[in-house]
């Protein structure tokens, strides 16, 4: 590489890297983020809007929901799905299945489920998933913002939530 020219001058070392398929910050390839890895499993608690997917339909479905994956969760890890507006309350258990995962055929199943298929293709473009299958449901009302915040969550969650000690415990009794 160090023989190509443009213009009479050497490629830059950014682009060597690139076509190298090294990565650096001055990359313009998109670049895929990755978990780092941890011996232990994590518990964790996020938040899902049904005015934006039908989280519902999808578990009904395919038993598997590819959630795009800005937090460190690797596979093995469980997930909580609290549903927000009107319910307020954990509705659903997860385990991941598979972590870093970028956008595949497979995930297309989804795009019925989304409110709006802009916001499905937009999710196409962060291409970095985690796979969760599909563990239990609960209609109970324990789980409910108001008990979860009297168990030591602060506030509604947004984003993820690692969850432990007095929360968690209270969470898996």
């Amino acid at each position: 590489l160090a023989d190509l020219r443009d213009d009479g001058m050497e490629i830059d070392e950014v682009y060597k890297k690139s076509i190298n398929g090294e990565e650096d910050e001055k990359s313009t390839s998109p670049r895929i983020r990755r978990t780092p890895e941890r011996a232990e499993q994590y518990t964790w608690l996020i938040s899902a809007n049904t005015k934006y997917f039908n989280l519902e339909g999808c578990i009904q479905k395919y038993g598997v929901v590819y959630w795009s994956q800005y937090f460190h969760y690797q596979t093995g890890d469980t997930i909580y799905v609290y549903n927000s507006s009107p319910d307020s309350c954990i509705r659903y258990k997860f385990i991941v299945e598979g972590h870093d995962l970028q956008f595949s055929a497979e995930m297309e199943q989804e795009k019925e489920f989304h409110a709006d298929f802009k916001d499905f293709e937009n999710t196409k473009l962060h291409n970095r998933f985690a796979k969760l299958k599909f563990v239990d449901r609960t209609s109970s009302d324990r789980l409910s913002l108001v008990h979860l915040m009297d168990h030591g969550l602060g506030m509604a969650p947004r984003g993820a939530v690692h969850l432990m000690g007095e929360l968690l415990d209270y969470i898996e009794k």
